[in-house]
């Protein structure tokens, strides 16, 4: 198992689980569900910032909530 944080730019996983309820809960209600598909496009600042794809939604996780997403790698 691989967290968001672990995939380069181009790299998809899809949503298993989330490490923290607190930020899985937020993360939730922007809709990052778990079994979608999330693909990184973007990181700034050394992996600080990870901007994501999933289905038509583009967001933005810091590093310390790309973290507690756990994937599966594609």
């Amino acid at each position: 198992m691989y967290n968001l944080s672990d995939l380069n730019v181009g790299e998809s996983g899809i949503i298993k689980s989330f490490n923290d309820d607190l930020i899985g809960s937020k993360l939730i209600s922007m809709g990052l569900y778990p079994e979608k598909k999330a693909t990184v496009i973007d990181t700034k600042h050394n992996k600080y910032a990870f901007f994501i794809v999933i289905g038509s939604l583009k967001i933005a996780l810091l590093k310390h909530e790309a973290q507690s997403v756990n994937i599966q790698k594609i």
